[in-house]
């Protein structure tokens, strides 16, 4: 046999080479893969444990409000995590989709993270007591441009996840990720509750300043273990043509797909339904009366949930697909955002722990179920286009997840729970007329309207 020609470099590519050497480049793949998924679940294991000890549902939150902040600067706390992970990734899809190595990008990028990040802790002990509104603007700015970051380099952790991942293998390890997360958070959670009790913790600002800065550690630990994975090179679908790998971002590929269409709005839904995320713990706080080092308690339990169902909803997610748990996690957020209105200011604040039971359910199966489905339904060539033009639509949702401070300081508490749960609705109709991924009928679907259109 002669040699082909690489149409991306202009390279090279030699025959097969003989099956003994094949045999030890399968096992050094085998190796790879295994090290890559350790890295990557050490990488989601310590992202776990600074949502926990700094996080916007929860801490954050109380933050903030001790800083003076109102139930608006509150609710801006989600709007700006979750625009900042999801709006970069449409304007920065071009320029990942030509990168033939997407870890550099995202090494640096988690430099300038880590920066930031120490800027906000040394702000918050030094200024936080004796001028708390100059500390909560330069928090709200610098965490702002710090959840931004995590979009710049977004679709390059997807892109090196998908292919360093096998795809039957990524419900488990997502679930690995939560899992292992989950344990260390549980001491996380304990030590939230002793730092933030009066009794037993430091004065402000130092209690939340140290919270900050063991975040920031996890945070430094997460993104280098990341930065180690061994990257593979860039790979095309089966029934890609020769030289797709090397196609442009083309927008009208996800634009085409039905699935991927429903898809998109089941996430919107879901999304505009975490409105009522930072209002729980406040719910608690103001409503029933939990004192601070309830805090422990609560991000203990919602920590716990997610250790013990991460595991299932891993395995099920890979042994019947992950559409039957986006089902499930829909039908969770809806009974989520209706139990404060079952509860009732007169409950006991202990008995509403159950309300973070089934967060931290419903959160880590909808982390699980939304990664490894939008993964499924992207193909390799057209990735970028279809995660970028996904993420920076939930992007621009949310953004408007600012109104849910602006909803309870209008009508109150009750009603951002109540528009959480109209959300929730719309995901469960939603979700129930998605068709599984794994199916054939969709890949035929999709090839035979980009024929139509001219692809």
């Amino acid at each position: 046999m002669g040699e082909r020609a690489n149409p991306c470099a202009g390279r090279t590519i030699r025959p097969p080479v003989q099956s003994e050497q094949a045999i030890q480049k399968a096992s050094r793949t085998t190796a790879q893969v295994q090290r890559n998924v350790v890295l990557g679940i050490l990488n989601g294991t310590l992202m776990r444990v600074l949502d926990t000890l700094a996080g916007p549902s929860l801490v954050l939150p109380w933050f903030v409000a001790q800083l003076g902040g109102s139930a608006v600067a509150v609710g801006l706390l989600l709007p700006i995590t979750a625009g900042g992970w999801f709006l970069p990734q449409l304007l920065m899809a071009r320029s990942v989709h030509s990168l033939p190595q997407k870890l550099p990008l995202f090494r640096a990028v988690s430099a300038i993270r880590v920066v930031l990040w120490i800027i906000m802790v040394i702000i918050t002990l030094v200024a936080g007591a004796t001028n708390p509104t100059l500390t909560l603007w330069s928090f709200i700015v610098l965490y702002t441009l710090f959840c931004f970051g995590s979009g710049v380099s977004g679709l390059s952790w997807f892109d090196v996840i998908a292919r360093a991942i096998p795809a039957n293998q990524r419900g488990q390890f997502f679930g690995w990720r939560d899992f292992t997360g989950g344990i260390l958070a549980i001491g996380a959670s304990v030590l939230v509750g002793v730092t933030l009790n009066e009794a037993t913790g430091p004065k402000f600002p130092h209690n939340y300043g140290l919270l900050l800065a063991l975040a920031g550690v996890a945070a430094a630990a997460g993104y280098y273990a990341f930065g180690k994975i061994d990257e593979p090179p860039p790979e095309r679908s089966a029934t890609a043509s020769t030289g797709a790998q090397c196609a442009p971002v083309d927008w009208r590929a996800p634009l085409l797909d039905r699935s991927f269409r429903l898809f998109v709005l089941a996430r919107i839904a879901l999304l505009a339904a975490n409105v009522a995320l930072p209002f729980f713990g406040l719910y608690a706080k103001e409503r029933l009366g939990a004192p601070d080092d309830m805090a422990g308690t609560y991000s203990g339990a919602l920590t716990a949930a997610m250790v013990v169902s991460t595991l299932v909803w891993g395995r099920l997610s890979d042994r019947k697909g992950n559409l039957l748990l986006l089902r499930l996690v829909s039908a969770g957020f809806l009974v989520l955002s209706v139990l404060p209105l079952v509860f009732g200011p007169r409950a006991s604040y202990l008995a509403y722990t159950v309300v973070f039971v089934l967060m931290g359910a419903a959160s880590s199966g909808s982390d699980i179920a939304s990664l490894a489905m939008g993964l499924e339904l992207a193909p390799p060539e057209q990735r970028s286009a279809y995660l970028g033009l996904l993420n920076s639509a939930l992007g621009v949702v949310s953004l408007l997840l600012v109104l849910g401070g602006w909803i309870v300081e209008r009508w109150g508490l009750e009603a951002v729970f109540l528009l959480s749960a109209a959300m929730s609705v719309v995901a469960v109709i939603t979700v129930f007329g998605l068709s599984d991924p794994r199916g054939s009928v969709r890949s035929a679907a999709l090839t035979h309207n980009l024929e139509e259109n001219g692809s």
